[in-house]
């Protein structure tokens, strides 16, 4: 699906529960991506956000379940509350970019896989209720 440079911030729930919806490009003229934006979307596999993205709210991609690709670009600082919870494909491996500053609760609930650099990671909480940490059960 292409989405049009309308958008600076995509608006809370602006694709919630599109079941036909499978990969996203974000535009670069978005900078942030809103509460529930792409939440349930449940046939999503891959998404691409642009370096123009500082912030992902909470629960943006919750329960899309057959995630199994997402590239969080350095230029993230906040990932909010479930923003990624319940994404479920047992392949999914989610890296957190060593720039990220906050990370909300849950916000990889029942992931896979999240990987980052322990000893570059300023965002305390971890492992944000993912079932793995860079491969290994916390």
């Amino acid at each position: 699906m292409q989405i049009y440079k309308i958008l600076f911030y995509y608006l809370k729930g602006a694709f919630y529960g599109c079941t036909s919806l499978t990969q996203i490009n974000i535009p670069n003229s978005v900078t942030s991506i809103g509460n529930t934006a792409f939440a349930d979307c449940s046939s999503l596999t891959q998404i691409t956000i642009p370096d123009t993205v500082t912030s992902i709210k909470n629960a943006t991609f919750m329960n899309c379940s057959s995630l199994t690709q997402v590239d969080i670009p350095d230029t993230v600082t906040s990932i909010g509350v479930s923003a990624f919870g319940e994404c479920t494909a047992t392949s999914l491996e989610i890296t957190i970019p060593n720039g990220v500053e906050t990370i909300g609760e849950n916000a990889f609930k029942n992931v896979a896989n999240i990987v980052y650099d322990t000893t570059q990671m300023t965002a305390t909480g971890s492992p944000w209720g993912a079932l793995k940490v860079n491969g290994e059960t916390p």
